[in-house]
């Protein structure tokens, strides 16, 4: 019966052991499937926006507006079945512990301040926002700025999107066609 217990014992030591390297492992997959659908992403969004009518070099607002709203509507059509974790997909995690390991503590400070700043949900003449894949980000509300650090730490994006904070939710913000392109609920604790 000792036997038993010492093997069991053994058997617990080692699974306890590698699940730091199997959470690692793990998030290395996760991360690199959500690179992979920001890439595809960003070729669609590329190819959507070689296809509209460029840009005169001194473009009126007005023409900066009808370019984006042109764009933001062939992307939409596009991923007309698009919804929440289609990008994110299995990474979320990985993006909640990260956030949630630079915002924790007195040494987050900093970074939940700079998450305030400039997010909709914490602005006074902000309205409420609607939190949807291919929803428009309302141009009349303030944009949240992620602290450098966290930047750092969360994986790299093309010119065409941004992380930006929404009250407590992570969207994937496309900036030239100003739209959510995917995004996390209660991302912040």
């Amino acid at each position: 019966m000792k036997s038993r217990n010492s093997l069991w014992q053994s058997v617990c030591i080692i699974l306890l052991l590698s699940a730091p390297h199997c959470a690692i492992a793990s998030d290395e997959e996760a991360v690199k499937q959500f690179s992979l659908r920001v890439e595809e992403y960003e070729k669609l969004h590329r190819d959507i926006e070689s296809k509209l009518p460029p840009l005169p070099e001194r473009a009126s607002p007005e023409q900066i507006v009808a370019h984006q709203q042109a764009l933001a509507q062939a992307i939409r059509a596009a991923r007309p079945r698009a919804q929440r974790g289609d990008i994110f997909s299995t990474a979320e995690d990985y993006f909640r512990r990260t956030i949630a390991a630079e915002v924790k503590g007195k040494e987050g400070e900093t970074a939940r301040e700079t998450i305030k700043e400039g997010n909709p949900q914490n602005e006074p003449a902000a309205g409420p926002l609607t939190i949807a894949v291919n929803a428009a980000y309302p141009p009349n509300e303030p944009v949240s700025t992620v602290p450098p650090k966290m930047l750092l730490r969360l994986p790299p994006l093309p010119d065409e999107l941004n992380y930006r904070f929404v009250g407590p939710h992570l969207i994937l913000h496309d900036t030239h066609a100003d739209l959510i392109a995917d995004f996390i609920l209660n991302v912040v604790p």
